[in-house]
């Protein structure tokens, strides 16, 4: 059986994987796409190493802001994008934006990017706040997606806020995203009732703990300082730097609690809330329209 402590050593290694520090084991065929909002909050880093660790993801990709017209370009790994057969996106979302555009267009970025493909994706997901939710044009991010990108076998997303939750678990790749927190891990989070200020600590490592390797800043600002210059001839190379030294602080052993990683630490016991959306084919097979059914977001 495998200790806590070994179970820590293991945590995290599908990232080292990807960042080309040990031989790939993860799907070559599963990608990420990331944006500026990633700079926003720690929780899109967690979002994306969750991916990598529960969800194979071995590809990471950036989407470009508006004033270079929504491109996608490579960040880790070695797929094409139109080359891959399931997508997670990890940004931040509203009911009429994602990742700093509006849904239509975002949606319009992922097409044009998908020309030439291999074959359909066969999933989709939004690891974002409100894809399902409706916006005022009466369409969800999900209904615009499942309108331009119909080959598409399966998109998912959820309904309100989304968050990653442990449930108790102490192995980061256990948790599971979700929406809607219940109140107990929102106070937990929060540092009310006598629970530790867990996200109070993950911020503080996020917006103002400097780094020597990151000329002596924050994630958050040399994140905000890297993506103001898009056009960099260093941008991909400096991202990935960025990545790995996320990776070092928040996916390594810790000293919080049972030697858990950073991440596992922090989400260990926010509650889980609802299941996603699903739109296409569900996990039964039948065809379902969007904002019609929750399912478990399958392994891919």
């Amino acid at each position: 059986m495998i200790s806590n402590k070994g179970r820590s050593r293991i945590a995290g290694s599908t990232i080292l994987m990807l960042v080309g520090l040990m031989a790939s084991s993860v799907s070559a065929e599963n990608g990420a796409v990331i944006s500026k909002s990633f700079c926003k909050s720690y929780s899109n880093a967690a979002s994306l190493f969750w991916a990598t660790e529960s969800r194979s993801v071995a590809n990471i990709y950036y989407i470009n802001s508006t004033d270079m017209k929504g491109t996608i370009r490579k960040i880790a790994g070695d797929k094409d994008f139109n080359k891959l057969e399931n997508l997670i996106v990890s940004a931040h979302g509203s009911c009429q934006k994602i990742a700093g555009f509006k849904n239509d267009e975002f949606v319009g970025y992922l097409k044009s990017a998908r020309l030439g493909q291999t074959r359909a994706l066969k999933n989709l997901a939004y690891l974002s706040c409100n894809a399902a939710s409706t916006g005022e044009n009466g369409s969800s991010l999900l209904d615009l997606t499942r309108l331009e990108m119909s080959d598409v076998e399966r998109i998912f997303g959820w309904l309100g806020k989304g968050h990653l939750a442990g449930n108790g678990a102490g192995k980061f790749e256990d948790a599971i995203y979700t929406s809607s927190a219940s109140s107990e891990a929102v106070n937990y989070l929060a540092g009310t009732e006598n629970f530790n200020p867990r996200d109070a600590i993950a911020s503080y490592y996020w917006e103002t703990r400097s780094n020597p390797d990151l000329d002596n800043k924050s994630f958050k600002n040399y994140c905000e300082d890297l993506v103001a210059d898009e056009k960099h001839s260093d941008f991909e190379s400096n991202f990935l730097k960025l990545i790995k030294k996320i990776n070092k602080v928040y996916m390594k052993e810790t000293h919080f609690s049972n030697d858990m990683t950073f991440f596992a630490w922090v989400y260990e016991f926010l509650g889980a809330g609802n299941k996603p959306v699903v739109c296409g084919e569900n996990v039964d097979g039948d065809q379902v329209q969007c904002s019609q059914k929750m399912v478990d977001l399958p392994k891919f």
